[in-house]
């Protein structure tokens, strides 16, 4: 690890080694995770369904998010050209009436 030296001039040998210990706990169990997929086909099968059904799940649940029409950028939007250009003319016609 690129950072175990600086971990152990500031935490102290032993404290670091405890450190990495515990960092390389997630990543052996995710390994040996793999490994078992890897040797059993329809484990492995399972799993994937898994993904593409929690990505399919995300995917209807942002697709069913509706706009509010009362949104400041649906209202620009309905009311023609860009934010920027509606932007402008609100400046223009604070300027124009004296508060800006």
């Amino acid at each position: 690890l690129s950072w175990e030296p600086w971990l152990r001039t500031t935490l102290g040998p032993q404290a670091a080694a405890v450190v990495v210990r515990l960092h390389g706990a997630p990543d052996r169990a995710l390994r040996s995770f793999t490994q078992r997929l890897l040797k059993r086909d329809a484990w492995m099968r399972a799993f994937y369904a898994h993904v593409l059904l929690l990505y399919a799940i995300a995917a209807s649940w942002y697709a069913q998010t509706t706009s509010d029409p009362s949104s400041p950028l649906d209202t620009l939007g309905a009311a023609g050209g860009t934010i920027v250009q509606q932007h402008d003319a609100t400046l223009a016609g604070a300027a124009a009436a004296g508060h800006g």
